[in-house]
């Protein structure tokens, strides 16, 4: 989606990006190889992961190589609303924030906030 200046018309200037809650854990693989063909340059993805209870070890898998493709295509991903079994998951896993490429927000609305306001 992106930002439109006052006219209507899309703004080549600011963010671009694409919300996306996922709805259940067993759709987190699904979800996060369909998103990797989102992956452009200058966007922001930012994920909802408030109703994934469980992050089992092919969502994992799938969600590293979205966080690969989105470093190779300068695209970066935001993870927000984290439960926490997915949040343990992820630390296990050491997935931490890569400097524009990972972030984490405790809540979608801080982190369109933050993308929106360009921080």
């Amino acid at each position: 989606m992106k930002r439109a200046d006052r006219s209507g018309q899309p703004s080549t200037k600011g963010p671009l990006f694409f919300l996306y809650p996922i709805p259940f854990f067993a759709a987190a693989d699904g979800v996060f190889g369909e998103l990797s063909t989102l992956c452009t340059e200058q966007q922001h993805i930012i994920l909802s992961l408030k109703d994934v209870s469980l992050l089992d070890a092919g969502s994992l898998s799938s969600l590293k190589k979205l966080i690969a493709k989105c470093e190779k295509n300068r695209t970066e991903l935001i993870l927000t609303d984290i439960p926490q079994q997915p949040l343990s998951t992820l630390a296990h896993a050491n997935i931490k924030p890569i400097k524009g490429v990972l972030r984490f927000y405790l809540t979608l609305h801080e982190a369109r906030r933050v993308v929106v306001e360009g921080h």
